[in-house]
C-alpha cells in the first residue's frame, strides 16, 4: 500500500466519526421538521442549514417543509435547500413551486436558494419559463415582481428568458420593473416587437419605456411599430415609449404628430402626451397638444378621460388655460378621472391656489377635491389658509378630516383655523380630534388658545390620543419645562413607533424641546440610523438642537 493510501485511509477514518454525527443529526432534525411546532420546525431547519452539504439526506423532509402552512417554516426551509446545495431534479422542482408562494418572504428565499445551487442555465431558463406558465397570473406576477428585486443582476437571466417562447413576456414585465438598469437589455427587448403575440410586443415597448433614454438605440423599431402594427394596445405602447425615451428626432416627431391625427381618441391622447414631453421647444405644438388633451376631457370614453387628465398632470400647461377644464373634470363620475384631475391640477402648483380658494372650497360639491389638490401642493398653498378655516365652519366628516391634516402642512400660517381646531378637539370622531391635534401641534405657539382643551386630553385614556395633545402641547410650549420633563419620555417611545411620522415628529419635537431634551440623545443616536429618511433626519436636527451633535 502506497503512502498516499495510508494517508487517504488515515484521514477518511479521522473524518467517518463526525461525517456519521453529521448524518444522524441530519435525520434528527428532518423528524423535527414533521413535528408541526412552527418554533421547532425553524430551528430545525436552520440547524440543517448550518450543516450545509452533510445533511442532504434531510432534502425530502425540508422539499415537504416547502409546502408548511407556516410561512416561516417555508421560507426556511427553502433558505436550508440552498445552504445544504443538493441539486437533485426534485430539490429544484421543489423551489420553483416555492417560488410562486403567496408570501413574499418565501418566494425570495427560494430564488436565492436557486441563484446559489448555480443551475446551468439551459436547466433553469426552462425550469422558469414552466414554472410562470404553469403559475396563476397573480403567483407569475408575484415571482416576476421578486425577480425583479434583483435590479442588475438578474438582467441577464431575464435577457435569456427573453428567448424563451413562454417566458418572453414575463420577462418584459420583469424588465420594466427593473427600469434605467436594465439597458443592457434594450437590443433584445427591441426584437420582441417582431413576435407574433401582441401582449408580447406591447410588454416589451412599456419595458423600452421605463428603460428610458438609454432605449433610443430601439427608437427605429418603435417608431416603425407606431406607424405599421394592426394592434390599438401595441400602438399605444409604442407612443408611450417614444416619450419616455424623449425621442426627440424627425422620424419620431412624424410619426408622433401623425398618430396625434388618428381615428382613436386614446391613441390622439398618449401620441400628444408624448409629443408634449419631446418637442418642448414648439410652442405652435405645445399649443396644439394642449387644445387635443382638453378636448379629450369631454370624451365620452371614460378610458380617455383618465388618460387625458393624467396627460395634463405631467406636461403641466400654462394654469389659465387648463384650471377651468380640470375644475370640470373633478366633478367626473369616474374616480380615477377624479383623481388624474386632482393630480393635474396640483401639478399647477400656487398658481392655481386663489381659484380653488375662491371657488373651490366655497362650492361644497368641489371642496373636498379642492382640499386634496392643496393637500398636495403643500406648504406652497398656505393663502389658502384662511378660506379653509372659514369652510370648517359648520364642516364634518370626511372634508373636516382631511382640512384639518392640510391646515397642518401650513403651519403657523394656519392660526386662523385654531378656534375651530379647538372645536375639533371635542368631537366624537376619533380622526377628526387627531387631525385637529396635529394641525395645533403644527401651528405651534400661535395655537395657544387650545391648550387647555389639550391638558384635557392628556387626562383621557385613549394612549395615542394622550401621547398626539402631549405632542402638540409641547410644540405650543417648547419652552415648558415642567411639560418637557414628562414630554421627553414619551417622545423616546415615540421615536420605536411602528408608525414613521410619529417617529418622526417625535424626534423633531425632542429637537424644540432643546437641552432639556438631553436624555433622549441615545434614542435619537439611534434614530438617525433608521431606514426612513425623514426620521434620520429628523433626529440628526434634533441632536444638533439639543447639543449633542449628529454622531
Amino acid at each position: 500500500m502506497t503512502r498516499a493510501s495510508l494517508i487517504l485511509m488515515a484521514t477518511f477514518a479521522l473524518l467517518l466519526p463526525s461525517l456519521t454525527r453529521a448524518a444522524d443529526d441530519a435525520a434528527s432534525l428532518a423528524r423535527s421538521l414533521a413535528s408541526g411546532n412552527a418554533d421547532e420546525q425553524v430551528k430545525a431547519a436552520l440547524a440543517l442549514a448550518e450543516l450545509g452539504p452533510r445533511a442532504k439526506a434531510a432534502a425530502p423532509a425540508l422539499i415537504k417543509a416547502l409546502a408548511d402552512e407556516d410561512t416561516q417554516v417555508r421560507g426556511h426551509a427553502a433558505f436550508a435547500l440552498g445552504q445544504i446545495g443538493d441539486k437533485n431534479a426534485a430539490v429544484v422542482d421543489g423551489l420553483f413551486a416555492a417560488a410562486g408562494d403567496r408570501e413574499a418572504i418565501v418566494r425570495r428565499a427560494a430564488l436565492r436558494a436557486l441563484k446559489s445551487l448555480r443551475i446551468p442555465r439551459d436547466v433553469l431558463i426552462p425550469k422558469m419559463a414552466e414554472a410562470l406558465k404553469q403559475a396563476a397570473p397573480a403567483d407569475a406576477a408575484a415571482i416576476v415582481a421578486t425577480i425583479a428585486e434583483g435590479g442588475k443582476e438578474a438582467v441577464p437571466f431575464l435577457m435569456d428568458c427573453l428567448n424563451d417562447q413562454r417566458a418572453g413576456y414575463w420577462a418584459c414585465l420583469a424588465l420594466a420593473q427593473i427600469g434605467p438598469d436594465a439597458a443592457p437589455a434594450v437590443a433584445p427587448l427591441a426584437k420582441q416587437c417582431d413576435r407574433e403575440e401582441p401582449q408580447v410586443r406591447l410588454q416589451a415597448l412599456v419595458a423600452l419605456g421605463q428603460i428610458g433614454p438609454a432605449a433610443k438605440p430601439a427608437v427605429p423599431r418603435i417608431v416603425k411599430v407606431l406607424e405599421q402594427d394592426k394592434a390599438e394596445g401595441v400602438r399605444y405602447a409604442a407612443a408611450y415609449a417614444l416619450g419616455q425615451i424623449g425621442a426627440d428626432d424627425k422620424p419620431s416627431r412624424a410619426a408622433l404628430v401623425k398618430a396625434m391625427a388618428a381615428n382613436d381618441a386614446f391613441l390622439q391622447v398618449v401620441s400628444a402626451w408624448a409629443l408634449a414631453r419631446v418637442a418642448k421647444d414648439d410652442k405652435s405644438l405645445q399649443e396644439q397638444i394642449t387644445h387635443l388633451i382638453l378636448g379629450a376631457l369631454t370624451s365620452e370614453k371614460v378610458d380617455v378621460r383618465r388618460a387625458a387628465a393624467r396627460a395634463l398632470a405631467e406636461i403641466k400647461p400654462p394654469p389659465e388655460a387648463v384650471a377651468p377644464f380640470l375644475v370640470k373634470a373633478i366633478q367626473d363620475e369616474d374616480e380615477s378621472v377624479i383623481g388624474n384631475a386632482v393630480d393635474a391640477l396640483a401639478s399647477l402648483g400656487a398658481a392655481i391656489v386663489p381659484r380653488l380658494a375662491k371657488n373651490g372650497l366655497k362650492n361644497k360639491d368641489l371642496r373636498l377635491y379642492a382640499v386634496r389638490v392643496l393637500g398636495k401642493i403643500g406648504p406652497d398653498a398656505k393663502e389658502a389658509a384662511g378660506p379653509l378655516a372659514a369652510a370648517l365652519d359648520g364642516a364634518e366628516g370626511q372634508f373636516r378630516r382631511e382640512a384639518q391634516f392640510v391646515l397642518g402642512m401650513f403651519g403657523a400660517a394656519a392660526a386662523p383655523a385654531v378656534p375651530e381646531l379647538t372645536k375639533s378637539l371635542a368631537s366624537d370622531d376619533e380622526q377628526i380630534r387627531n387631525s385637529a391635534i396635529y394641525a395645533l401641534g403644527k401651528i405651534g405657539p400661535a395655537a395657544k388658545p387650545a391648550a387647555a382643551e389639550l391638558r384635557k386630553l392628556i387626562a383621557g385614556d385613549d394612549e395615542f390620543t394622550r401621547f398626539a395633545a402631549l405632542w402638540a402641547l409641547v410644540r405650543i410650549e417648547p419652552k415648558n419645562t415642567k411639560l418637557a420633563a414628562v414630554a421627553v419620555p414619551l417622545l423616546v417611545k415615540g421615536l420605536s413607533d411602528e408608525r414613521p411620522l410619529v417617529r418622526a415628529e417625535s424626534a423633531a419635537t425632542l429637537g424644540e424641546i432643546g437641552s432639556a431634551a438631553k436624555a433622549a440623545l441615545p434614542a435619537l443616536k439611534k434614530a438617525a440610523s433608521d431606514e426612513e429618511a425623514a426620521v434620520s433626519a429628523a433626529a440628526k436636527e434634533a441632536m444638533e438642537k439639543i447639543g449633542g451633535g449628529n454622531s
